[in-house]
């Protein structure tokens, strides 16, 4: 019995329709809530026989295979980032208490955007983005269904956002 179990009289009814929202909880618990009566649900959509696809070897393989092209090997998949050299101001605008400040924050922050298997994407190398939205209000759009054989990774990507806190409900 945890703390975001719907209350009794809605264990009774069995009603699929009760929003999980409106049970008093964390937001990384009403995910894993929604997610399982989601996968529920299409559970008993689904066949349980998966389907299987065979794709045979056309003539533009063979023909493409001899212009494949060898990569360079990686050696360094996760660098190691110094924030005490980082780049985080702008000369002549940004002030040293500033820039300080900033670094402070990196260093709190290093977990979210260093490191692997933490949702966000690795760092791109020699990348600047500086987007002016000036007065442009945040776009709200209204939620979009999920095909059910992504909604694994969807549920995996939201639930490590949360956990991080870049994103909140």
């Amino acid at each position: 019995d945890g703390v975001c179990d719907p209350p009794n009289e809605i264990l009774e009814e069995e009603d699929d329709d009760v929003p999980v929202q409106d049970w008093p909880c964390t937001p990384l618990r009403k995910l894993e809530l929604e997610y399982e009566r989601c996968m529920k649900m299409n559970a008993e959509d689904l066949d349980s026989e998966p389907t299987i696809y065979i794709h045979e070897g056309s003539e533009l393989l063979s023909q493409l295979r001899d212009q494949l092209v060898l990569l360079p090997e990686l050696k360094d998949l996760s660098p190691s980032c110094d924030i005490e050299t980082a780049d985080v101001g702008e000369p002549g605008i940004t002030t040293p208490d500033e820039e300080r400040k900033m670094r402070n924050i990196l260093k709190y922050h290093r977990s979210i955007f260093l490191g692997d298997g933490n949702a966000a994407p690795a760092p791109a190398r020699g990348v600047v983005c500086d987007l002016d939205v000036g007065d442009a209000k945040p776009v709200a759009q209204r939620s979009r269904s999920v095909a059910p054989h992504l909604s694994m990774k969807v549920y995996e990507l939201i639930k490590k956002l949360l956990e991080k806190g870049l994103v909140e409900h």
